[in-house]
């Protein structure tokens, strides 16, 4: 599963919560309408 993934890791579940807390906080109050892409670079190649 990981051959071809640019980071050779699974992503751990703090780290989608990381994520999860900022887009819940008043810093990302400004964010609206956005996709965030948490696949360690799959997307990238």
């Amino acid at each position: 599963m990981l051959k071809q993934a640019a980071i050779k890791r699974l992503i751990e579940p703090d780290e989608v919560a990381q994520l999860v807390v900022y887009l819940a906080s008043d810093a990302a109050g400004a964010v609206t309408g956005s996709s965030f892409n948490i696949d360690l670079g799959w997307t990238a190649h």
